[in-house]
């Protein structure tokens, strides 16, 4: 009987420390999450994501939802362009971390994006926005150290709301106005959208502002840092300019876009209100765009930088001030 008690006794001993053993060699296991999340409805380029439609995945458990691209971002016209989210739980006993993908297509718009304007962007580039005092929205850009817009200004107003003159063919700055002018006089609101208005050096320059509260009409300096940073003269224009030929002609040289700047060709309307042909170099061959800068000329004179179409090169160059020219802002 001694001998089958202890025998026993061993037995539960050995049994014990098996089921000790075995608890500690058990791995933690950690609950995976349900998340769902299904493939968002088709949008039109231009839409920015939001929480409420595109970037909306949930979950029982309570936790942070990390989204790629971001809330606010506009994607480029495509199909199955994918969505991520990375969840991670707040609760104990579940996993760090659920990534889950979803696909969505983004169409045309009816209309091109950005209002009426058929400028092709650099749809690698983030974009900001700004808005004039007539209301109109337009991208931005930063480049380097500044933030530019990425179209032309088409304000017909000041900061503080009043009126810039609407100067029509045959009546265009015999003095020193202050007025603006859409090229040929157009009234196309695409035409308006894509290539902004001209204004003349004194509407640019005049102490009522045509830029909104934290922009400004750059200087030549300004120009010139924007130039230097995109590699100098030589190259800076390729750099700036849009890369296609639906604005430009061929051979648009060197046009890249690589700054996102989307720079266009504008022309120009001369100094002489009484020209027969008082606009030039539209829709193909160059771009003139103010500067704030007063090189201190008797006759009139003002610099501005330009682009052209066969060449890559841009240029700060001295111009007659009366002349209807394009204006891009920069940021304070």
């Amino acid at each position: 009987m001694r001998n089958n008690k202890l025998f026993l006794e061993t037995l539960v001993i050995l049994l014990f420390g098996v089921m000790i053993s075995c608890q500690k060699d058990e791995p933690v296991v950690y609950e995976v999450p349900d998340l769902a999340w299904e493939n968002p409805a088709d949008i039109t380029e231009g839409t920015h994501l939001s929480f409420t439609y595109q970037l909306n995945a949930r979950s029982d458990v309570a936790g942070i939802y990390i989204y790629t691209p971001s809330v606010g971002a506009q994607l480029g016209v495509g199909n199955d362009q994918v969505l991520t989210v990375d969840f991670y739980p707040k609760d104990d006993g579940y996993v760090y971390k659920v990534t889950k993908k979803v696909k969505i297509n983004v169409i045309p718009s009816s209309k091109p994006i950005n209002g009426l304007t058929t400028a092709v962007f650099n749809n690698s580039k983030s974009y900001g926005t700004m808005t004039d005092p007539d209301g109109n929205v337009y991208k931005t850009i930063t480049i380097g150290t500044q933030t530019w817009m990425a179209e032309n200004l088409r304000t017909t107003k000041f900061r503080d709301g009043s009126d810039i003159p609407n100067v029509a063919f045959g009546l265009w700055c015999t003095g020193k106005e202050e007025a603006y002018c859409s090229y040929n006089n157009t009234v196309d609101p695409v035409s308006i959208a894509t290539y902004g208005r001209l204004y003349s050096w004194y509407t640019v320059t005049s102490s009522r502002s045509i830029a909104p509260a934290g922009w400004h009409v750059p200087s030549a300096a300004e120009w010139t840092t924007l130039i230097n940073y995109l590699g100098g003269e030589s190259v800076a224009g390729g750099k700036m300019k849009e890369t296609t030929t639906n604005h430009w002609i061929t051979p648009n040289a060197g046009a890249t876009n690589e700054s996102g700047f989307t720079g266009l060709p504008t022309g120009r309307r001369g100094s002489n209100g009484a020209d027969p042909e008082p606009f030039f170099s539209y829709g193909n061959a160059c771009c003139f765009y103010w500067s704030s800068t007063d090189p201190g000329l008797d006759y009139g004179i003002g610099d501005c930088c330009s682009l052209i179409s066969d060449d890559a090169g841009v240029c700060i160059q001295q111009q007659t001030k009366s002349q209807g020219f394009a204006v891009r802002l920069v940021k304070d």
